[in-house]
């Protein structure tokens, strides 16, 4: 406990200290310690805010929503929705398509259909033309991986427009 306040005593205020605490949460969160993965990533929001960069602190937002919809809490939509609004702002549109699968996954999850097909066409409209590896599985082959088997493929989702508008 003590090497952990030293480091992180050393680290504070710092990208490096963001980068280190981030990677600690998401270690926790894959090996089952949810409680130490949030504080790890409130800790990383934290020095994102202090070094006052946007891109973190949207990162951070990010993860602690996932945490938190890993949990059960309906809250969680509030910090992707957040996430989504700092990326957007800062143009930082491979980042935003990534927050948009989340918050789609959350909405079909949660079982709201509507809001789900829009952000998924705002996706959809935001990838036109993009080569992002880590997404464009997603509309590959016949299901959505977090449609619970409700869509099969991205023809039946045209919502009347998107939110990037």
């Amino acid at each position: 406990h003590r090497a952990e306040e030293m480091l992180a005593d050393s680290l504070r205020n710092t990208y490096t200290g963001f980068q280190l605490f981030s990677r600690i949460s998401a270690v926790a969160s894959e090996t089952g310690y949810h409680t130490k993965a949030m504080e790890y990533s409130q800790k990383s929001l934290s020095i994102a805010r202090m070094i006052n960069s946007p891109a973190c602190v949207a990162t951070s937002l990010n993860e602690i929503a996932f945490l938190e919809e890993k949990a059960g809490n309906q809250g969680s939509i509030k910090h992707y929705e957040q996430a989504a609004f700092i990326r957007k702002k800062i143009g930082d549109f491979r980042a935003l398509a990534s927050v948009y699968v989340n918050i789609t996954r959350w909405y079909f999850n949660s079982l709201h259909d509507g809001p789900a097909t829009l952000y998924l066409d705002s996706l959809e409209t935001l990838m036109e033309g993009r080569d992002w590896p880590v997404i464009n599985p997603i509309f590959i082959g016949t299901k959505l991986p977090f449609t619970k088997g409700k869509l099969t493929t991205k023809m039946h989702l045209k919502a009347k427009g998107n939110i990037l508008n």
